[in-house]
């Protein structure tokens, strides 16, 4: 089901839930020294309510990584600052996609265990999660200026600044936008 055929108040709780998820990737993905070319809720794609797409390449680890922060960022959402395994994994049930290319789907595939770290780094920045997922309600669509922004790091190699060292030992970033 396409996220713009779900009645309107069921559409509004995907929708934010949806625009958290795909933050969480971005958050992730940045941090991890990708460059985020796109970050979007799609209303009429019947596999993905939403999409984070990147330029450049991961490790099969920080692949692992972009790909669990999204279903922990919305179960974050969905149940409070600290989710329960049963509602991690709530979460992860409804990631799979027909064509395979779900997040639960990729998170299999990696063959890694589950990158627990990614709770921690997330709740470190949380706030920064909050921040795209709203400008994504605002405008559509985010990049990597807006994540980049929101966690308070140089849009060039942001992922080896001080800032983004202080993120990953637990330090809450300030942002800049």
């Amino acid at each position: 089901m396409k996220l713009s055929d779900l009645p309107p108040q069921e559409r509004a709780r995907a929708w934010a839930a949806t625009a958290i998820h795909e933050s969480g990737h971005a958050v992730v993905a940045a941090l991890y020294g990708v460059r985020i070319k796109a970050v979007e809720v799609t209303e009429d794609d019947p596999d993905h309510y939403g999409v984070t797409t990147y330029a450049g390449t991961l490790s099969a680890s920080a692949e692992g990584a972009v790909t669990y922060a999204g279903p922990y960022a919305e179960a974050r959402h969905l149940y409070g600052a600290r989710p329960s395994w049963p509602e991690i994994t709530s979460v992860l049930a409804y990631q799979c996609a027909c064509d395979g290319s779900g997040d639960y789907d990729w998170l299999v595939a990696s063959g890694g265990p589950i990158p627990r770290d990614v709770e921690r780094l997330l709740s470190t920045c949380w706030p920064a999660v909050v921040t795209i997922a709203r400008h994504l309600n605002e405008h559509g669509s985010a990049d990597h200026t807006v994540v980049c922004a929101a966690l308070g790091i140089p849009e060039v190699d942001g992922h080896r600044s001080a800032a983004a060292s202080a993120i990953r030992a637990g330090i809450s970033p300030v942002s800049v936008t």
